[in-house]
């Protein structure tokens, strides 16, 4: 498992000492594993390596010799524990959840994620500081599940903005930030 917590990283930029390292593609995951191209900060991420060694992860490309080479392996990654969201090994959420959204702070764009553990009527809205309703970014049914939804801010200024899911008895409220 790795993973950043400042910066975006994109596999191709990944360092190895020593240099060469082969390793799997790079897996994330939401509900099931994924393979992606970069490590977004905050976040794990599984990759297997060919050998013993240290990968480097830096935002600027190392040395060509020093990169890690990534090949197409049928190796998966380990089955996900069980945790809060999921019924033992079922991918069908246990809980509501109203995910961070990333990146925060964004320009202009930014994910924000939520987990329904049934279908059920969902109201996602974002609201300035004053608690005036800026977006209506869900409005309706969804299915049960993982979801994720982008919010395009770029006919709005700088500053804190709330975003807010409900459903059923479920109400959580969150803080992000546009920086122009």
């Amino acid at each position: 498992m790795i993973g950043s917590i400042s910066t975006a990283i994109a596999a191709g930029s990944i360092g190895s000492i020593p240099p060469g390292i082969m390793t799997s593609e790079l897996y994330g995951y939401n509900g099931a594993y994924f393979v992606t191209d970069s490590i977004h900060a905050g976040y794990g991420y599984w990759i297997k390596t060919s050998q013993d060694g240290k990968l480097i992860l830096s935002s600027s490309s190392p040395a060509q010799t020093n990169r890690i080479h990534i090949v197409r392996t049928t190796d998966l990654p380990p089955s996900a524990p069980p945790d809060h969201l999921s019924n033992s090994g079922s991918s069908r959420p246990m809980v509501f959840e109203l995910f961070q959204n990333y990146p925060n702070p964004f320009n202009p764009g930014t994910s924000i994620k939520y987990v329904l553990p049934k279908s059920a009527w969902v109201s996602l809205k974002v609201f300035n500081m004053l608690g005036e309703e800026i977006a209506t970014l869900v409005e309706g049914i969804e299915d049960a599940g993982y979801h994720q939804v982008e919010w395009d801010a770029s006919g709005q200024s700088s500053g804190v903005f709330y975003y807010r899911l409900k459903s059923d008895s479920f109400v959580e409220t969150r803080k992000l930030v546009l920086l122009k």
